[in-house]
C-alpha cells in the first residue's frame, strides 16, 4: 500500500490533542502514532497546538472546549472557499461527536445546514451512536478515500468491518454515506475585512466589524447568476470578530455561548417529515390573514376525529357537521342560528376542503415537487417573527403561469423541532429574480384537543357562542 505523507499527516492530526493530552492512551493506529513521533511537521504542529492550550487554564477551558476549538479551527480553514459536500464529509463525524457543543455558523455547519443530503448523512451518523475511537476511524478512512482518489491510499470498504464495526446495519450505513454522490449544493461562508484592514490569511487574527455574506448555490437546478441573486444573504454580525479571535480565546467564551446556529443538525427536518406529520393530523385550528396585514381575515377548526368544520369570518359563524349532514350558521350580533341539511355532493365538497394539506402544504404530494426548487433553513436573526421551540425554513421554486410569464415562489415554514408540524405559514411571491419577494398571505397554526372543538360546535349549535 502506497502512503503519501501529506495525507498521513493529515490522518495524524485528528490525533494531536489525544497525543498532547495522554501518550498511553492515545487511540490512533501504530503507524500514525509512530509517525506523529518521527514527523517533523506533526511535531512542529502539536508543539503549536501545546503552545495555543498553554495559554488557558485547565480552570477556564474543558477538555471538550478545547477539543471543539480544534474543530472549529478545522471548520474556518474552508472560509473563503467553495464548499462541496466532499468537502464537508471528512468533518461529520467530528461533528457526530460534538453536536450538542457546535452551535455557531461556521463554513462546514453553512453547507449542512443548506444540504438536505449532508444534513441527513449527519443524522444517520449521529444515529449509530459510535464511540469516539469509532468515529475518529470513520473520519480516517474518509481522509484514505479522498487520497485514494488521488493516488494515495487505496478505499476498500473491508476498512468498516476492520476498523469500526462487523454489525451488517452499522456497515451499510456507513458503506452508503461513504459512496454517497455530490448533492449540487455549492456554499460559500465569505469573510470580508472591513475597508482599510490588514489582509490576513489566518482567521484567527482579531478583526472587528467584519462583514459575513453566505452564497447558496445549487449546481444542478440552476444557473449560477440565478442562486447567487436568489440566495446570497448579507449580513453584518460583529460576533463574527469573536470568532476570529486567537484560538484560545474561542475556546474559552464563544464556543457554545455566541451566534447560536438554528436548531440542532441531528434533527434537521425534511420537506417529508412535515408532509407525513400533517397527514397524521386528526385536529388544527388555522388563523389566516392576507398580505403584511396583522389582521385575522378567517379562522377554520377542522376535525377528523368529529367530522366537522367550522368556520368564521366578518363576525358569521357557519359550522358543517358532516356526521348528522347538516350545515349551521349564524352571526355574533343577531344569534339566529339556520341550519340545512346537506346531501351527498354537498357533503362532498366540503370534506375536500376539510384536507388541512391543501391549505397548509405548497404541493398535493411531493410527487410535484419542480425539480430546481431550494429547501433551505434559516437562521433566527434573518427572520422578524419569531415562534419559540420551532426551526424556519423556505421551500423556493419558480414556474410559469398560462401566458408564459415567470413566477418565483416562497413558502416560508415555522416547524416545531419535535412534531415537525407548521406552527405558521407564509406564502411569498415574485415577478423577477432582482425583486423582494411580497408576502402574500399567512396562517397561524395550533393544534387543540377534539374535546375543543366538540364544544365550540356544540355552542354554535345552541347559538350559544360569544
Amino acid at each position: 500500500m502506497k502512503h503519501n505523507k501529506k495525507t498521513i499527516c493529515k490522518q495524524a492530526s485528528v490525533f494531536y490533542y489525544d497525543y498532547i493530552q495522554n501518550t498511553e492512551l492515545c487511540t490512533a493506529k501504530p503507524e500514525i502514532f509512530h509517525h506523529m513521533k518521527e514527523c517533523t511537521y506533526c511535531r512542529s504542529e502539536i508543539g503549536k497546538l501545546k503552545d495555543i492550550l498553554a495559554e488557558t487554564t485547565t480552570e477556564d477551558v474543558s477538555y471538550k472546549e478545547k477539543r471543539v476549538s480544534i474543530v472549529l479551527d478545522s471548520h474556518f480553514a474552508l472560509a473563503n472557499r467553495e464548499v462541496t459536500c466532499g468537502d464537508v464529509k471528512e468533518f461529520i463525524p467530528g461533528l457526530a461527536g460534538l453536536l450538542s457543543d457546535i452551535r455557531i455558523l461556521t463554513p462546514v455547519t453553512t453547507h449542512i445546514g443548506n444540504c438536505s443530503l449532508c444534513r441527513h448523512d449527519l443524522d444517520a451518523i449521529v444515529r449509530l451512536e459510535l464511540t469516539s475511537e469509532q468515529l475518529a476511524n470513520l473520519e480516517q478512512i474518509i481522509i484514505s478515500q479522498k487520497a485514494g482518489r488521488n493516488g494515495g491510499f487505496e478505499f476498500s470498504s473491508d476498512m468498516i468491518n476492520e476498523t469500526i464495526s462487523s454489525n451488517k446495519d452499522i456497515s451499510a450505513v456507513l458503506k452508503n454515506f461513504l459512496e454517497r454522490e455530490e448533492s449540487g449544493i455549492v456554499t460559500e461562508y465569505i469573510i470580508k475585512e472591513p475597508t482599510g484592514s490588514k489582509s490576513s490569511s489566518n482567521f484567527h487574527s482579531d478583526y472587528n466589524d467584519c462583514d459575513v455574506r453566505i452564497v447558496v448555490r445549487n449546481l444542478k437546478s440552476q444557473t449560477a447568476d440565478e442562486a447567487s441573486l436568489s440566495h446570497n444573504r448579507l449580513g453584518r454580525n460583529n460576533l463574527i470578530r469573536q470568532l476570529a479571535k486567537p484560538l484560545s480565546a474561542i475556546a474559552a467564551a464563544v464556543l457554545i455561548a455566541t451566534w447560536i446556529f438554528v436548531g440542532t443538525f441531528a434533527k434537521a427536518i425534511e420537506l417529508d417529515d412535515i408532509y407525513k406529520a400533517v397527514g397524521n393530523v386528526q385536529n388544527i385550528c388555522m388563523t389566516i390573514g392576507t398580505s403584511g396585514d396583522s389582521e385575522i381575515s378567517q379562522r377554520v377548526w377542522v376535525s377528523e376525529d368529529l367530522n366537522v368544520k367550522v368556520f368564521y369570518s366578518a363576525n358569521q359563524w357557519v359550522l358543517w357537521d358532516i356526521q348528522n349532514k347538516v350545515k349551521r350558521s349564524l352571526t355574533d350580533k343577531s344569534k339566529n342560528l339556520k341550519t340545512v341539511n346537506l346531501n351527498n355532493t354537498e357533503i362532498m365538497d366540503v370534506k375536500q376542503t376539510m384536507d388541512v394539506s391543501l391549505t397548509l402544504l405548497p404541493f398535493k404530494n411531493l410527487s410535484l415537487l419542480p425539480s430546481s426548487h431550494n429547501w433551505e433553513l434559516l437562521a433566527d436573526e434573518e427572520i422578524p417573527t419569531k415562534l419559540p421551540d420551532t426551526q424556519i425554513y423556505d421551500l423556493s421554486w419558480s414556474s410559469k403561469t398560462a401566458n408564459g410569464a415567470l413566477v418565483y415562489y416562497k413558502w416560508r415554514s415555522y416547524i416545531d423541532k419535535d412534531t415537525s408540524l407548521p406552527k405558521r405559514i407564509e406564502n411569498w411571491q415574485k415577478y423577477s429574480l432582482s425583486e423582494e419577494y411580497v408576502l402574500k398571505n399567512w396562517i397561524d397554526i395550533t393544534y387543540p384537543e377534539g374535546y375543543e372543538i366538540e364544544e365550540l360546535a356544540r355552542k354554535i349549535s345552541l347559538a350559544a357562542i360569544k
